[in-house]
């Protein structure tokens, strides 16, 4: 703009650093000579290539941006940052930051100066002791040469040692308690490093060369030192460590100590860290971290940014049922640049809502195109950023591109992550309630990753929650409990569950058994662009569900497998009925001798050869359908089982429904425990005797009896004779022979009906007697139970 060569006419004298950023998306809008010699830039190009032409660009501090350090403040406020040079040296620096409008955007002016500007670099430190920047580096430098003469700098370590937040630490404590813990890390150096040669080029920072005997074990001891006198409030030393395997120049040595604060700052927001050593790659990653900003722009308009696309399938069915869309840089000149890399890069520049935007354009586009072309617009997912909330207003972008496309807002799906809602679950609930009062979908990324928090599902109502795949990349018995009981809970509240990062088929089977609906990994396929994803499904005979399944899925899916109660999920299509999933105490309810899977059931269903069999089922699901409900007995490899069935949704001839199962086999001691006590629980309260005779095998057990010669639980043989004796003695003359008539008759005659027997009480009377209903039940061939007695 034509004001930027009147701000340089001004500025371009003055030594301070001066620098004109907006306030919206924090990009550089002019930069000084004095701002571009601090970076070692010799123009203002150079400095806005090398920074991205944003604030992020301009420091190597994560998180940090201009609108958090403002807060509420209207006129003006300081800030402390580091940066690196051009030529790849850290800085540290202050800023007074002017709240101002340029051409009628509102901006903020940073005026700038570095420590090495604010104080004498030749001078040693007086609290400390320690010299200052420019001597260390002539001492290390010295000691560099020494030693490269002699081949022995190998033994020593360049090391950078820095107090995170000191800042803020010396505004809530004093500059006395400041100095104090200063003065005590120098001491601590001293201790437990002798022989070390030591630097404080600035007051959070000081700068190393450490003898390598024990140097790890005695860094971590330095800084556990220093934090104790911290305290608690988020102020730790961390450090960051070069250690060469052979001995190197002094040009090596010179660049070292910017190697050592890379791996410092590394491991800053890591609690569990208090070092880091410098590896090759955290070069790399800086380097592409500054190309990333560099080249974010033109990545945009050129189309270097892609969408892939990677399948999420129903557990139950086999079929598609979403996508997740997932950003991908394919740049000319570094090849796929990892999200790992560029994702966070953005986010720290504040930048990711740009990205995000793109991506919600993208994916409408490409709903838009499958519509018209007459696919099934099935759910494709993406992932928001907590910053979106701030920088693009993610619901207003979807309702717009959703109008402008005319797609259903169905058809897009809201991913955020736990650490988003942890931040602030009171306004997270109302941001998900207004998505769902629009139409859209909210599913909760990464559950039971770091962050996790029951109180997330508490107070948001997710429509899925997605599981972790660190679950997976350790999948053991531990794992397998937590994942039944998170799918468990989240049923009952409502919520789907889709399990990421499945790679085996073992994985498949167990989600399967206990009701996680649906899958996503690389078992059924990597994040690929949406042509190859075709092709490659059809390899894998995988298509895509349409819209009748996917509300009768949703709506099995909610229900809860997870029991000691044999429960199963099945599916009717016409004239077949498929099991569609089982939980564990189903299969040896239905085949005690494990004969049988998911799959060989379904085979059976589908055999002509048990069309009889199968037709019952048909008959009894008919049943199901048309009343909501029913029970039915069926024979199943010589199981007889009892099925209580329930629809759960769907039309006549294409609908889904749960049941519970029963094995009716009365087996060993098991099966003969159940019938006692099933026997003893209704009878004995009415009958004063109950035994069950085999006239096949003349004999007769006495379940119960209040006579000496006839103790309970007694076998005996020759049940004739033993009916014949208890006739005598115990029942009325009048009805002797009717009894013994009664039990000579025949099983295959044997019904229940009316019979009174009058019983000799004890003292030989004939006791009163009433009307009782003698329940004749099948032990086996040939065999009948009785029961007589009086009131």
């Amino acid at each position: 703009m034509d004001t930027c060569s009147e701000l340089h006419r001004y500025y371009d004298a003055l030594t301070l650093g001066i620098c004109l950023i907006t306030r919206e998306g924090e990009r550089i809008l002019f930069a000084n000579r004095g701002m571009c010699a601090l970076y070692n830039c010799a123009t203002e190009e150079e400095f806005l290539g090398m920074t991205g032409g944003v604030f992020s660009g301009m420091t190597t501090r994560q998180g940090l941006s201009l609108a958090r350090a403002c807060g509420q403040r209207t006129d003006y406020f300081t800030v402390h940052y580091s940066f690196r040079t051009r030529d790849l040296h850290f800085r540290e620096a202050d800023a007074i930051v002017t709240l101002m409008e340029a051409e009628g955007i509102p901006c903020y002016c940073m005026q700038t100066v570095t420590t090495q500007m604010e104080r004498s670099v030749d001078s040693s430190d007086h609290i400390t002791g320690f010299p200052g920047a420019r001597e260390f580096f002539q001492g290390a430098l010295a000691m560099a040469r020494g030693n490269a003469e002699k081949g022995t700098f190998a033994s020593m370590c360049p090391a950078c040692f820095n107090i995170a937040n000191f800042r803020g630490f010396n505004r809530e404590n004093g500059m006395e308690e400041g100095d104090r813990v200063l003065a005590g890390a120098a001491k601590a150096l001293r201790e437990i490093f002798p022989g070390g040669y030591f630097g404080h080029p600035n007051a959070d920072t000081f700068y190393a060369i450490l003898p390598r005997e024990d140097l790890r074990a005695r860094t971590d001891a330095l800084c556990r030192s220093v934090n104790r006198m911290l305290g608690e409030g988020g102020y730790a030393m961390k450090a960051g460590l070069v250690i060469f395997d052979k001995p190197v120049s002094t040009e090596t040595l010179r660049h070292s100590f910017d190697m050592a604060r890379i791996a410092c700052d590394s491991v800053k927001s890591d609690r569990l860290q208090n070092f880091a050593v410098f590896r090759e790659e955290m070069q790399e990653q800086l380097e592409l971290r500054q190309y990333v900003l560099g080249h974010f722009e033109e990545a945009l308009r050129q189309g270097y940014l892609k969408v892939y696309y990677q399948p999420i399938v129903r557990t139950a069915t086999g079929k598609v049922c979403a996508l997740e869309a997932l950003s991908r840089w394919e740049d000319p000149e570094k090849g796929i640049l990892s999200p790992l890399v560029f994702v966070p890069t953005l986010e720290r520049a504040r930048r990711i809502g740009q990205l995000d935007a793109y991506m919600i354009e993208k994916v409408a586009q490409f709903q838009s195109e499958r519509q018209k072309s007459g696919e099934a617009l099935f759910p494709i997912s993406l992932n928001l950023s907590r910053l979106d909330f701030d920088l693009i207003q993610p619901l207003a972008k979807l309702e717009e591109v959703c109008a402008k496309y005319r797609i259903p807002a169905g058809c897009i799906c809201a991913e955020i992550t736990e650490t988003m809602v942890a931040e602030n679950r009171e306004e997270m609930g109302r941001v998900i309630r207004g998505f769902h009062e629009a139409g859209f979908e909210i599913w909760l990324d990464d559950f039971g990753a770091e962050y996790s928090s029951l109180n997330s599902l508490h107070r948001c109502p997710f429509d899925l929650i997605k599981l972790d795949m660190g679950f997976f990349q350790n999948f053991d018995d531990k794992s397998r409990a937590i994942l039944t009981n998170l799918v468990s809970m989240a049923k009952d509240l409502g919520m789907h569950t889709l399990a990421e990062g499945v790679e085996t088929k073992e994985q498949v089977d167990f989600l399967a058994g206990i009701g996680c609906e649906r899958i996503q990994g690389y078992y059924y396929g990597r994040p690929e662009p949406y042509a190859s994803l075709v092709a490659r499904a059809a390899e894998r005979s995988l298509v895509p569900e349409n819209e009748l399944e996917r509300s009768i899925f949703d709506a099995a899916g909610l229900v809860n497998l997870v029991s000691q109660t044999p429960k199963a999920l099945f599916f009717v299509k016409g004239k077949t009925l498929r099991l569609l999933a089982a939980n564990a105490a189903f299969w040896p309810e239905l085949a005690p001798k494990g004969e049988l899977d998911l799959a060989e059931v379904n085979r059976i269903l589908q055999d002509p050869a048990a069309s009889r069999q199968n037709g019952r089922f048909l008959a009894g699901a008919g049943r199901v359908f048309r009343d909501g409900k029913d029970d039915m007995i069926a024979v199943l490899r010589g199981e007889y089982l009892r099925f209580h069935a329930e629809k759960i949704a769907g039309v006549e001839g294409f609908w889904a429904g749960s049941c519970t199962l029963i094995n009716m086999r009365y087996d060993q001691e098991i099966g003969e425990a159940k019938q006692l006590d099933r026997i003893f629980r209704h009878l004995i309260p009415l009958y004063e005797s109950i035994c069950i005779t085999d006239p096949g095998a003349d004999t007769l057990r006495i379940f119960f009896a209040p006579y000496q010669e006839t103790a309970s639980f007694k076998t005996m043989p020759g049940a004739a004779s033993a009916v014949r004796r208890f006739a005598q003695n115990h029942v009325d003359p009048a009805d002797r022979d009717r009894f013994l008539s009664y039990y000579q008759t025949t099983l295959a005659e044997t019904k229940v009906r009316e019979n009174l027997f009058r019983l000799r009480g004890r003292t030989g009377s004939t006791a009163g007697a009433s009307t009782r209903r003698s329940p004749c039940t099948s032990r086996g061939e040939g065999a009948s139970s009785s029961a007589a007695g009086s009131r």
